[in-house]
């Protein structure tokens, strides 16, 4: 809930930077929003999966099934965000005309996706790992990560480059470039931490202290 809230609030200032570039823009922005919350959907759908997965079949310590769902969930849901990425790479100027038919609302539409829609894989290996780990028990790091990354380096890249370039371009760059550092983030923790045995070992750390 505090990961979401503070990620809203940076979607804020992101928005305001947007304005600074006009109506047409902020309407084209605003339809492609409206395609890529659809394309978000999968992603979402596999990370509740997996953390419910994960949690369940640790707490059963099935940790070989659980690896295998995991493995599951990571590679069906890349594939499917990027197959969604590239549709609307190709496909996002017949779509935007659904919603508003000005040839510039289009244009700034179709720039929008050309510059974010190819980085969909990141954002389904964040949000998977994320929902992984959280099944898990490790909860923080997912957390923390994105609060650093979608929001503090985020609202850093946008302020500065916008203010430099006034290019709407640097705004759209922003999302790939924090989904890739998150991505790092959690790839690293994917494959560095003992997920599988994290709940183990904090019930056996209860147990002890008791």
């Amino acid at each position: 809930g505090l990961q979401n809230s503070i990620v809203s609030f940076s979607n804020v200032i992101v928005q305001s930077k947007i304005n600074f570039f006009g109506a047409v823009a902020v309407a084209g922005c605003g339809a492609f929003n409206r395609v890529d919350g659809f394309a978000g959907i999968p992603i979402s759908c596999f990370m509740m999966a997996a953390m419910t997965f994960i949690s369940q079949n640790l707490g059963a310590r099935e940790y070989e099934r659980a690896r295998q769902g995991a493995k599951f969930c990571l590679i069906t849901g890349i594939l499917i965000a990027e197959l969604m990425g590239i549709a609307l790479y190709f496909f996002t100027p017949a779509i935007i005309p659904l919603f508003n038919r000005d040839p510039d609302v289009i244009s700034y539409g179709a720039l929008y996706a050309r510059n974010v829609s190819l980085g969909y894989f990141m954002l389904a290996i964040t949000h998977i790992i994320a929902g992984i780990l959280r099944g898990a028990g490790i909860s923080k790091l997912p957390m923390f990560a994105t609060i650093s990354c979608w929001c503090g380096l985020r609202i850093i890249w946008i302020t500065l480059t916008v203010s430099l370039f006034q290019d709407i371009r640097f705004v759209f760059w922003g999302y790939p470039l924090t989904w890739a550092c998150t991505c790092v983030i959690m790839l690293i923790a994917y494959y560095k931490l003992d997920w599988l045995h994290a709940y183990e070992r904090k019930s056996a750390g209860k147990a002890l202290s008791r």
